[in-house]
Protein backbone atom coordinates (compact mmCIF):
# COMPACT_ATOMS: atom_id res chain seq x y z
CA UNK A 1 0.00 0.00 0.00
CA UNK A 2 2.64 2.46 0.90
CA UNK A 3 4.44 1.70 -2.38
CA UNK A 4 1.60 2.25 -3.94
CA UNK A 5 0.73 6.00 -2.32
CA UNK A 6 4.91 6.19 -3.21
CA UNK A 7 4.31 5.59 -6.90
CA UNK A 8 1.09 8.40 -7.16
CA UNK A 9 3.20 10.95 -5.39
CA UNK A 10 5.80 10.85 -7.86
CA UNK A 11 3.57 10.03 -10.54
CA UNK A 12 1.92 14.08 -9.59
CA UNK A 13 5.08 15.33 -8.69
CA UNK A 14 6.56 14.34 -12.84
CA UNK A 15 3.07 15.80 -13.90
CA UNK A 16 3.63 18.92 -12.15
CA UNK A 17 6.53 19.75 -13.20
CA UNK A 18 6.33 19.02 -16.98
CA UNK A 19 3.39 21.43 -16.35
CA UNK A 20 5.14 23.90 -14.87
CA UNK A 21 7.70 23.43 -17.84
CA UNK A 22 4.71 23.81 -20.31
CA UNK A 23 3.58 26.76 -19.02
CA UNK A 24 7.45 28.25 -18.46
CA UNK A 25 7.86 27.68 -22.16
CA UNK A 26 4.90 29.20 -22.96
CA UNK A 27 5.48 32.39 -21.47
CA UNK A 28 8.79 32.68 -23.10
CA UNK A 29 7.90 31.48 -26.51
CA UNK A 30 5.62 31.73 -28.70
CA UNK A 31 5.13 30.95 -32.04
CA UNK A 32 2.64 32.96 -33.85
CA UNK A 33 0.90 33.65 -37.51
CA UNK A 34 2.18 36.47 -39.62
CA UNK A 35 -0.70 38.29 -39.16
CA UNK A 36 -0.87 38.67 -34.61
CA UNK A 37 3.60 38.95 -35.24
CA UNK A 38 2.77 41.87 -37.47
CA UNK A 39 -0.05 43.29 -35.17
CA UNK A 40 1.89 42.88 -32.20
CA UNK A 41 5.37 44.32 -33.25
CA UNK A 42 2.93 47.28 -34.08
CA UNK A 43 1.52 47.35 -30.39
CA UNK A 44 5.22 46.96 -28.40
CA UNK A 45 7.30 49.44 -27.70
CA UNK A 46 11.28 48.81 -27.44
CA UNK A 47 10.81 45.62 -28.97
CA UNK A 48 13.70 44.20 -31.08
CA UNK A 49 13.05 42.46 -33.82
CA UNK A 50 15.83 39.96 -35.20
CA UNK A 51 16.23 37.79 -38.93
CA UNK A 52 18.78 35.45 -38.46
CA UNK A 53 19.03 34.64 -42.19
CA UNK A 54 22.68 34.94 -43.91
CA UNK A 55 23.48 37.60 -45.32
CA UNK A 56 22.94 36.18 -49.24
CA UNK A 57 18.92 35.63 -48.10
CA UNK A 58 18.54 38.99 -46.55
CA UNK A 59 19.84 40.84 -49.81
CA UNK A 60 16.60 39.53 -51.28
CA UNK A 61 14.06 41.44 -48.50
CA UNK A 62 14.02 41.83 -44.84
CA UNK A 63 11.35 42.91 -42.59
CA UNK A 64 12.10 47.32 -41.86
CA UNK A 65 14.38 47.80 -38.79
CA UNK A 66 15.43 44.50 -38.79
CA UNK A 67 18.91 43.39 -36.85
CA UNK A 68 20.49 41.04 -39.06
CA UNK A 69 22.33 37.92 -36.91
CA UNK A 70 22.98 34.63 -38.58
CA UNK A 71 22.29 31.65 -37.46
CA UNK A 72 24.80 29.53 -39.08
CA UNK A 73 27.46 32.39 -37.97
CA UNK A 74 30.54 31.47 -35.91
CA UNK A 75 29.47 34.32 -33.70
CA UNK A 76 26.04 34.31 -33.44
CA UNK A 77 25.54 33.52 -29.74
CA UNK A 78 28.41 36.32 -29.09
CA UNK A 79 26.12 38.68 -31.05
CA UNK A 80 22.78 37.79 -29.41
CA UNK A 81 24.43 37.55 -26.16
CA UNK A 82 24.96 41.70 -26.67
CA UNK A 83 21.05 42.09 -27.33
CA UNK A 84 18.74 43.57 -24.65
CA UNK A 85 17.06 40.59 -22.48
CA UNK A 86 14.36 42.42 -21.08
CA UNK A 87 12.29 43.38 -24.19
CA UNK A 88 9.85 41.63 -26.50
CA UNK A 89 11.95 39.90 -29.19
CA UNK A 90 10.52 39.31 -32.22
CA UNK A 91 12.45 36.69 -34.46
CA UNK A 92 12.37 35.10 -37.67
CA UNK A 93 13.90 32.95 -40.70
CA UNK A 94 13.08 31.51 -44.23
CA UNK A 95 10.69 29.08 -42.68
CA UNK A 96 10.84 29.06 -39.04
CA UNK A 97 13.16 26.63 -38.43
CA UNK A 98 16.35 28.40 -37.78
CA UNK A 99 14.36 31.36 -35.76
CA UNK A 100 12.37 28.18 -33.43
CA UNK A 101 15.77 27.19 -32.79
CA UNK A 102 17.23 29.98 -32.29
CA UNK A 103 14.58 31.02 -29.83
CA UNK A 104 14.98 27.93 -27.79
CA UNK A 105 18.81 29.14 -27.23
CA UNK A 106 17.55 32.70 -26.18
CA UNK A 107 15.20 31.41 -23.31
CA UNK A 108 18.68 29.04 -21.77
CA UNK A 109 20.37 32.63 -21.68
CA UNK A 110 17.77 34.65 -20.37
CA UNK A 111 15.50 36.34 -22.29
CA UNK A 112 12.18 37.00 -21.22
CA UNK A 113 9.53 37.14 -24.32
CA UNK A 114 10.03 36.19 -27.65
CA UNK A 115 7.82 35.99 -30.59
CA UNK A 116 8.83 33.29 -33.30
CA UNK A 117 7.14 33.91 -36.76
CA UNK A 118 5.21 30.93 -38.25
CA UNK A 119 6.16 30.10 -42.04
CA UNK A 120 9.13 33.07 -41.41
CA UNK A 121 10.01 35.02 -44.72
CA UNK A 122 7.72 32.78 -46.61
CA UNK A 123 4.45 33.52 -44.55
CA UNK A 124 5.19 37.22 -45.00
CA UNK A 125 5.43 37.46 -48.45
CA UNK A 126 2.39 35.59 -48.85
CA UNK A 127 0.64 37.68 -47.00
CA UNK A 128 2.16 40.77 -48.97
CA UNK A 129 3.62 42.51 -46.60
CA UNK A 130 5.82 45.15 -47.48
CA UNK A 131 9.84 44.28 -46.95
CA UNK A 132 13.05 46.32 -47.25
CA UNK A 133 15.52 45.21 -49.71
CA UNK A 134 19.67 46.51 -49.27
CA UNK A 135 21.39 46.58 -52.67
CA UNK A 136 24.45 47.08 -51.32
CA UNK A 137 25.99 47.11 -47.95
CA UNK A 138 28.73 49.57 -46.86
CA UNK A 139 31.35 47.85 -44.55
CA UNK A 140 32.88 50.77 -42.73
CA UNK A 141 36.11 49.68 -40.43
CA UNK A 142 35.64 50.44 -37.04
CA UNK A 143 38.49 52.22 -35.03
CA UNK A 144 40.44 50.08 -32.48
CA UNK A 145 41.06 52.12 -29.07
CA UNK A 146 43.46 51.14 -26.84
CA UNK A 147 42.98 51.07 -23.06
CA UNK A 148 45.33 53.88 -22.80
CA UNK A 149 43.76 56.12 -24.68
CA UNK A 150 40.81 55.93 -22.99
CA UNK A 151 42.07 56.36 -20.03
CA UNK A 152 43.68 59.78 -21.70
CA UNK A 153 40.23 60.39 -22.62
CA UNK A 154 38.36 59.81 -19.52
CA UNK A 155 41.34 62.03 -17.86
CA UNK A 156 41.74 65.21 -20.33
CA UNK A 157 37.43 66.01 -20.51
CA UNK A 158 35.72 66.54 -17.08
CA UNK A 159 32.17 65.29 -19.21
CA UNK A 160 32.80 62.05 -21.32
CA UNK A 161 30.03 60.05 -23.08
CA UNK A 162 30.48 57.05 -23.99
CA UNK A 163 28.73 54.53 -26.49
CA UNK A 164 29.18 51.07 -26.75
CA UNK A 165 27.55 49.82 -30.09
CA UNK A 166 27.81 47.25 -33.03
CA UNK A 167 27.24 47.89 -36.69
CA UNK A 168 24.71 45.27 -37.09
CA UNK A 169 22.54 46.41 -34.20
CA UNK A 170 19.72 48.61 -34.96
CA UNK A 171 18.68 50.06 -32.25
CA UNK A 172 22.09 51.38 -31.97
CA UNK A 173 21.72 52.77 -35.38
CA UNK A 174 18.44 54.12 -34.81
CA UNK A 175 20.55 56.27 -31.67
CA UNK A 176 23.47 57.38 -33.77
CA UNK A 177 22.83 60.44 -35.19
CA UNK A 178 20.95 61.61 -31.74
CA UNK A 179 24.40 60.87 -30.07
CA UNK A 180 25.85 63.23 -33.09
CA UNK A 181 23.46 65.88 -32.03
CA UNK A 182 24.26 66.01 -28.73
CA UNK A 183 28.23 65.52 -29.30
CA UNK A 184 27.75 68.95 -31.40
CA UNK A 185 25.72 70.85 -29.63
CA UNK A 186 27.37 70.37 -26.50
CA UNK A 187 30.90 70.32 -27.61
CA UNK A 188 32.03 72.87 -25.31
CA UNK A 189 31.11 71.06 -21.97
CA UNK A 190 31.10 67.19 -22.94
CA UNK A 191 33.37 64.95 -24.79
CA UNK A 192 31.22 62.24 -26.70
CA UNK A 193 33.20 58.49 -27.81
CA UNK A 194 31.72 55.89 -29.99
CA UNK A 195 32.99 52.45 -29.17
CA UNK A 196 32.50 49.45 -31.74
CA UNK A 197 31.58 46.78 -28.90
CA UNK A 198 32.63 43.86 -31.61
CA UNK A 199 36.44 45.59 -32.36
CA UNK A 200 36.74 46.48 -28.51
CA UNK A 201 36.20 43.53 -26.68
CA UNK A 202 38.78 44.88 -24.44
CA UNK A 203 36.97 47.84 -22.99
CA UNK A 204 33.36 46.21 -23.76
CA UNK A 205 34.52 43.71 -20.85
CA UNK A 206 36.06 45.79 -18.54
CA UNK A 207 33.62 48.43 -18.55
CA UNK A 208 30.93 45.77 -18.44
CA UNK A 209 28.52 46.72 -21.73
CA UNK A 210 27.06 43.60 -21.45
CA UNK A 211 23.86 44.59 -24.28
CA UNK A 212 24.27 47.44 -27.33
CA UNK A 213 23.17 49.88 -27.64
CA UNK A 214 24.99 50.91 -23.66
CA UNK A 215 25.76 54.66 -22.58
CA UNK A 216 27.74 55.45 -20.06
CA UNK A 217 28.62 58.88 -18.27
CA UNK A 218 31.97 59.98 -16.58
CA UNK A 219 32.39 62.85 -14.58
CA UNK A 220 36.07 62.89 -13.54
CA UNK A 221 36.94 59.92 -14.75
CA UNK A 222 34.14 58.12 -12.34
CA UNK A 223 31.31 56.32 -14.10
CA UNK A 224 28.13 58.57 -12.75
CA UNK A 225 25.21 56.65 -15.14
CA UNK A 226 24.70 54.34 -17.37
CA UNK A 227 21.98 53.15 -19.57
CA UNK A 228 21.11 50.06 -21.99
CA UNK A 229 18.87 50.54 -24.69
CA UNK A 230 17.15 53.77 -26.30
CA UNK A 231 16.65 56.87 -25.21
CA UNK A 232 15.44 59.74 -26.22
CA UNK A 233 17.38 62.92 -26.70
CA UNK A 234 16.59 64.81 -23.93
CA UNK A 235 16.60 61.84 -21.33
CA UNK A 236 20.74 61.85 -22.27
CA UNK A 237 21.17 65.74 -21.92
CA UNK A 238 19.19 65.16 -18.52
CA UNK A 239 22.39 63.45 -17.16
CA UNK A 240 24.70 65.51 -17.80
CA UNK A 241 23.16 69.43 -18.51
Amino acid sequence: MKIKKLVVLISCVLLISCTENSISNAQVIENISVENFKNLMEQEQNEILIDVRTLQETASGHLQDATLIDYYGDDFLEKIAMVRKDVPIFIYCRSGGRSSSAAKKMQKMGFKKIYNLKGGIGAWNNAAYPLVKTSSIKVEKAEVISEKDFQAILSNNNIVLVDFHTKWCVPCKKLAPIIDEIAIENKEKLFVIKIDADVNKHLTKKYNAKGVPTLILFKNTKEVWRHTGLLSKKEIINQFD
